[in-house]
This record gives C-alpha cells, structure tokens and sequence, in this order.
C-alpha cells in the first residue's frame, strides 16, 4: 500500500490524489460528451463543479447519517466518526441536481444521463484510493495482501470493488454513446443497480471491527441495507421511464438525427396531409356547386 508519496518538499496523499484524478477525469468526461446533450463550454464546466460540490455535500451528509443511526442502533456504545461516506454521493445527489434542474431550467433527466458517468468516475477512483491507502479492506485471508491495519494478509476487495466500479463507468460511457438503445434518463438508475448489485456481493468480504456495522439489521451489514435501498429506488425509477410514453420526448442529438425534431416533423406532415384532403374535398365541393349553377 503506498497511503502518501514524497517528491522533494511535496507530501502527496494518495487518498486525495485518487480524488483529484476523479475530478479531472469528471470534466473530461463532462467536456467530451457536451455536443451529445447540447450544452455549451461555459454551462458544461459549471454544471460539472456544481455537481461536484452537490456530490461532496452529499457524502457529507452521508457521514452524518451513518454515525447518527450506528449510535442510536448500538444505544451509544458506538459512535463512529461522521467523516465523509462517498456512498452519500450516490443516494443523494439526485435530490440535489433537482435543484439545479429547475434554477438552470434544464430538463431533469438531461442532467441526470449527462452527469452519471463522471459521477461514477469518481467512485472508481475513491475505491482505487481505498486500495493506496488501505482502507476498507477485506476480512482475513491466507492467500491475500498485507494490510499493517491489521498486520495480517486480508481479502484485497478494495481491488474488485475498483475493477467492478470502472466497468460500471465503461457500460455507462457506452451506452451514453449508444443513446437510442436506451430510455431517456435512464443512465443513473441502470448505473446504480449494477454498481450496489456489486456492492452487494463484495460487502461479504469487507472486514467490519465492530459487531454492529457487519450485522447491522436482518444479517445485512450497514451500506447493504442502502445499496438495496439503492436498488429498489433504481428499479422504481427505471418502470417509471419505460412505463410511461410521454418519456420518450427527447431534444438530445444522436448523429444528425434528433428525436424531437424528428417527433415534430412527422406531425408536420400528418397535419399537411389533413389540410391536403380538407382542399381536395372544398375544391369537389365547389365543382359540384359550379356545375349545379350551370344546370339552373
């Protein structure tokens, strides 16, 4: 594990570092995909650093939560230390980009699918900081990796959360690629779920020092409890999109074709074809008053 690197006078941690290659990777990722969602230079940076700043208030917020509830669950025999919880960045940032979504008048969802795969960029890297730093490590294991946290070799899950949280990112730059494969705002829940279904499963492996975190409620540690809550969320989301119709309506650019515009130009041509009719039936109609007008 190399937790801090020394270069001359500099002290890096490479904790943080991990974050700040997060962040990089965030608005590259962010001004990369900026012409697929139609947004401009300006706007494509300040959404990004304020999703940042929502994302951190966010795991904040999380910490928070944690400490508060492991207290009142183990009666005050356990207060752990609120910190920062990057899963907070996951559960909650969705109610914050609500609140951008309506003082920027962008569309909800726009935002949401434009964000995902920076978000989740982030969460890769922190989980490749956890295996720099040696934190959250595994439970006990003959065949693993040192840890001097417990000066013993440990299950190296840090390593297959990263390796699983960067596929996730992968999955979501394709299909934010492949955008016409997929319902319009989609791209966060599907992300969750394949990300908290991993959570889910490597949760087994990860070494808890006290009692309580590992057995939390129902034999489930503490973050599988929110990982489920997660999931359940995701996938009420995701019958939402695909349940009703009107969400098909979408003003993002795939290639040179746009759906809305598209939308809009096949109702141009249905009413050009009423009008068409309604002037071949006047037209008939005005023959026929001509011919009966001769008669008389």
């Amino acid at each position: 594990m190399f937790p801090n690197l020394t270069i001359g006078p500099l002290n890096i941690n490479m904790y943080d570092a991990m974050y700040g290659v997060g962040i990089i990777g965030m608005f590259v990722i962010c001004l990369l995909s900026r012409k697929i969602y139609k947004t401009n230079l300006v706007r494509a940076i300040v959404y990004t650093a304020i999703t940042f700043v929502f994302g951190v208030a966010g795991a904040k917020l999380m910490g928070i939560v944690y400490s508060k509830t492991l207290e009142a669950v183990s009666d005050g025999a356990y207060v752990p230390d609120s910190g920062v919880c990057i899963f907070g960045a996951l559960m909650f940032l969705p109610v914050f980009m609500l609140l951008l979504a309506l003082c920027s008048r962008e569309k909800y969802r726009k935002l949401m699918d434009y964000m995902t795969p920076g978000i989740f960029l982030i969460l890769g890297c922190a989980k490749f900081g956890c295996i720099l730093s040696g934190c959250c490590f595994g439970i006990p294991y003959e065949n693993g990796v040192y840890t001097k946290h417990m000066d013993t070799l440990v299950f190296p899950v840090q390593i297959y959360e990263s390796i699983c949280t960067f596929t996730v990112v992968a999955i979501l730059i394709v299909l934010m690629l492949k955008r016409g494969k997929i319902r319009y705002g989609s791209l966060y829940p599907i992300g969750t779920i394949l990300y908290c279904g991993c959570r889910m499963f490597w949760e087994n492996y990860r070494y808890y020092e006290h009692a309580v975190e590992y057995d939390f409620l129902g034999k489930l540690t503490y973050w599988q409890h929110w990982a489920l809550i997660a999931i359940i969320i995701s996938v009420v989301w995701l019958a939402v999109l695909y349940s009703q119709e009107k969400y098909r309506d979408c003003d993002i650019e795939f290639g040179r074709i746009k759906i809305k515009d598209s939308v809009n130009s096949l109702e141009a041509t249905i009413k050009e074809k009423k009008k068409e009719k309604h002037r071949k039936k006047a037209k008939k109609y005005q023959e026929k008053s001509k011919e009966l007008k001769k008669k008389k």
